[in-house]
């Protein structure tokens, strides 16, 4: 289950930054492609800390979700 609506920007990561994001318990940002660290892998419209935005989902959900890897 992709989130189409919050990827506009068309911000894809490689699936070695998501794995690794996964270990570390990071997320990122859909609105800017900002880490934000502190982020459970399963994360849902966390605010990042840098743009504001809810747009942070956790490593896990976004290799779940489909989309997002280069």
């Amino acid at each position: 289950m992709a989130h189409p609506n919050l990827n506009q920007r068309n911000i894809t990561f490689t699936i070695e930054e998501l794995l690794e994001a996964e270990e570390n318990y990071e997320g990122f940002c859909l609105a800017c492609g900002e880490r934000r660290e502190c982020c459970e892998p399963d994360a849902r419209n966390y605010e990042c800390d840098a743009c504001g935005a809810f747009q942070v989902f956790g490593a896990q959900e976004l290799i779940l979700a489909g989309g997002y890897c280069r």
